[in-house]
């Protein structure tokens, strides 16, 4: 279970996205996680 962002929420140190978001890889490929936390500097 991911808990929404609470962690995140104190530092700020990136972002969290919800399963209906979808992410391109380098190689072309498409996913869409359950949850996925990016790291702001990305």
């Amino acid at each position: 279970m991911v808990r929404s962002g609470t962690g995140n929420q104190q530092t700020n140190q990136g972002l969290v996205f919800s399963s209906s978001t979808g992410f391109k890889l380098p190689n072309g490929a498409g996913r869409s996680p359950d949850a996925a936390w990016v790291r702001r500097e990305r």
